[in-house]
């Protein structure tokens, strides 16, 4: 026999929301009766789902796996239905990814998508890099965008190509020399690029701007100089591309978790990423 909807719905309820009392007040029967048909759902697999601590509830390993089933047998129902109705491609797709990739490679992908298959549902998400592998293996996100490899086996990892990162300055005024515009103080990139050129880091300033937007803004108003990816400066005409220094190649990886089946949402939005975000990065 095969594992029973009401225990599935119930265990993906709760993993959702990370809480049994929301869970049970959305799917309309009582807390323990939810925790009733999860524990008949553990005892039906053989392993715990849950980790219950004082910070929450939080899922196994095999919690994890299970909770990706769920997502697609979901993804599978939903296109099944939606062929009957002529909707086309269909589905809920979430994406996360950096913030130099996202609003300029991502987004205009996903938009066509969306243009074409109305009943198609997005989630982009940007997220700091350190932050990314675990909204994929949370189950928050069914892609990411990253720049850092995986080995593990469980992972599908495709290199896309590399963002060519230079030196930019404002293309008119002054701006302050030495001062650096980063992400965070975790955001390496500015030392690294120095690093290339047999430049010391030890004594450059840093100005903290959160995210690229804001870096190319600060730039643009004279903040300072920095270090950010061709394919977003290289059209901005308030900033310019110092000549004559070593480009800092950095890699983006599309990833997501194998799966024995695909729904076509899933297959059709790889193609395309793996198709046109290739087009705007360097080999």
């Amino acid at each position: 026999m095969g594992l029973q909807t009401s225990h599935l719905e119930a265990f993906s309820e709760v993993a959702k929301l990370r809480s049994f009392s929301k869970a049970a007040k959305v799917l309309h029967v009582t807390q323990s009766a939810l925790s009733q048909r999860v524990m008949n759902l553990e005892s039906e697999i053989g392993h715990a789902l849950f980790i219950r601590d004082p910070a929450g509830i939080r899922l196994t390993d095999e919690g994890q796996e299970l909770l990706r089933y769920c997502r697609s047998k979901d993804a599978l129902e939903e296109e099944f239905l939606g062929k009957l109705k002529g909707d086309g491609i269909s589905g809920r797709i979430r994406i996360g990814g950096f913030s130099s990739v996202m609003r300029s490679l991502v987004l205009p992908v996903i938009s066509d998508m969306t243009s074409k298959h109305p009943a198609l549902r997005v989630e982009l998400i940007t997220r700091e890099l350190r932050e990314l592998e675990p909204l994929l293996a949370s189950n928050q996100v069914d892609f990411i965008l990253t720049s850092n490899n995986s080995s593990r086996h469980e992972i599908e990892s495709h290199l896309l190509g590399y963002e060519n990162n230079v030196l930019v300055r404002p293309k008119d005024g002054k701006y302050r020399e030495g001062v650096f515009l980063d992400h965070d103080a975790d955001d390496l990139t500015s030392f690294e690029f120095l690093k290339m050129q047999d430049k010391s880091s030890a004594k450059i300033e840093r100005c903290y701007l959160d995210e690229v937007y804001g870096i190319m803004d600060g730039v643009a108003h004279g903040m300072g100089e920095a270090i950010l990816p061709e394919h977003l400066v290289r059209h901005d005409k308030r900033l310019r591309i110092v000549s004559g220094r070593k480009p800092l190649k950095i890699p983006v990886y599309l990833q997501y978790y194998k799966q024995p089946f695909y729904a076509k949402l899933t297959t059709a939005v790889v193609e395309r990423l793996l198709k046109d975000v290739p087009v705007h990065l360097v080999k």
